[in-house]
């Protein structure tokens, strides 16, 4: 059993401060084979001792136990890089950008594949369907994620709300009418921020169900009723919107298959009025 799939087992005993160390180990995976305990709880905001109890909590003798593993994890890493010849750019001196980028893209679209199962797809999906409004929430590079998804659930009949206001006001605002019977969808990652935070939180006091796309960002209290994670690339290099649209599209076709009878006519709806437009 590797180190993620230790946290989904014990997640649910997991404290504030034992998720504060795992956002950091996760989000940070290769870097984080080469800290010290106190590095790590440094960069958690904990105290030493929490990055121990939190190794414990996992399964691991000790933070040292679980270093361990992540280091063997990031030999494995640099030997597929070295394998695969992509060690960066002053390596690639016979490889275009443009060819090293669309490697780069196969290889992470590739991965997904492992990350990601049908049944949490179709829980998502599910939700989707279920839901009287659907609210889309992302920052800086997720919004034009957000936009798509918009566009997409829009056109299988899905009522969508956009949460793209520039100011805590704004998205207040658009807050008031989310209840018990809506659903929230998040693009974020890497690290949580304040205002997801305080999204979260109000979406559960609401009673709200939350969907997290997501790559490294597995740890968020509220815990989300579907987490879809996988990876993008790694921190300092470029990391791709293809994975995160790829997890989009998924949720989507994966609606077409189960509601079509639910959807088709939205669909033939849409074409009728673009129809209209054309005479």
């Amino acid at each position: 059993m590797n180190f993620q799939q230790r946290v989904e087992r014990h997640r649910s005993e997991l404290s504030r401060a034992d998720e504060a160390v795992v956002d950091v180990l996760l989000s940070r995976p290769q870097e984080a084979a080469l800290w010290r305990g106190e590095d790590v709880a440094a960069k958690a905001g904990v105290h030493g001792s929490a990055v121990t109890r939190t190794a414990k909590k996992l399964g691991y003798k000790g933070y040292l136990e679980l270093r361990q593993e992540l280091r063997m994890l990031h030999d494995q890493y640099l030997a597929a890089e070295q394998s695969s010849g992509r060690r960066g750019f002053r390596n690639d001196a016979g490889q275009t950008i443009l060819g090293r980028l669309v490697t780069q893209e196969m290889d992470s679209l590739s991965a997904a594949s492992s990350s990601i199962d049908q049944h949490s797809v179709n829980k998502a999906a599910d939700l989707v369907m279920n839901a009287r409004d659907i609210y889309i929430y992302g920052r800086g590079n997720s919004i034009p994620l957000c936009d798509q998804a918009e566009r997409r659930l829009r056109c299988l009949g899905r009522s969508v709300r956009g949460l793209a206001g520039e100011t805590d006001q704004d998205i207040a605002e658009q807050l008031l009418l989310m209840g018990d019977r809506d659903l929230l969808i998040v693009f974020a990652f890497r690290r949580s921020t304040r205002s997801l935070r305080q999204l979260l939180n109000y979406a559960e006091s609401v009673n709200c169900k939350v969907v997290l796309i997501t790559d490294d960002l597995r740890i968020v209290h509220p815990v989300p009723v579907v987490t879809l994670a996988a990876p993008r690339g790694d921190e300092g290099s470029f990391t791709t919107l293809s994975v995160p649209m790829l997890m989009l599209n998924v949720i989507v076709l994966s609606i077409l298959q189960r509601y079509e009878h639910d959807v088709q006519p939205y669909r033939d709806k849409l074409q009728n009025i673009l129809l209209g437009f054309e005479v």
